[in-house]
Order: C-alpha cells, then structure tokens, then sequence
C-alpha cells in the first residue's frame, strides 16, 4: 500500500494511518501483464483516505508511468460513476466514498 500511496499516486505515507478498507473484489481480466492469451484475477483491496484541501493540493498524479496511468484526471465522484471512461472496477467502488 506504501507503494502504491508513494508512486501512483503521490500520495504522503504518513497519511495511510486514516486509511478505511472498502471491502475486498474480485477483478477477473482475459488477458495479463505475462501474455495476451494468459487471464488474470486480481483481489482488490481498496482504501479510503479522506484529505483536506491542502493535503490534496500536495499529490502529484504521475505522468507517462506506463500505459494504465496516462490519463489521469481529477473528478468529481458523481461525475466519475457515470464516466464510461472510469474503469467498471473502479466505479462499483465510487458509491462507498460518499457513505459517511
């Protein structure tokens, strides 16, 4: 997860102390990083960090760090779960970042 805070997202470590777990999915993909004809399944453990203005003026979203993050944008979270350009994965989860 540091890993992750740090290099994809630019976000500090320090703050993954405030980090709530979502809950736990699966995520099946035909293809893999290894071959094309090779299938993937992914257990996907997100987390929620909820920052103040400030702290999220710090993050860094990276830039051409491979293909699957070249399109990185900032939006709003209903915006983002009627975005057919946010992955299906990562849209089942939007709903659970505006529960209280």
């Amino acid at each position: 997860m540091h890993r992750v805070a740090q290099d994809e997202i630019g976000l500090n470590p320090e703050w993954l102390g405030r980090a709530k777990l979502l809950g736990a999915w699966d995520h099946f993909y035909p293809d893999s990083a290894f071959d094309a004809d090779i299938s993937t399944h992914y257990v996907n453990l997100p987390h929620a960090v909820h920052l103040s203005a400030d702290e999220a003026q710090t993050l860094k979203l990276p830039i051409g760090n491979g293909s699957q993050h070249l399109q990185w944008r900032w939006m709003p979270i209903t915006e983002a779960q009627n975005d057919e350009q946010v992955h299906a994965y990562v849209r089942a989860v939007l709903g659970l970042l505006l529960d209280p």
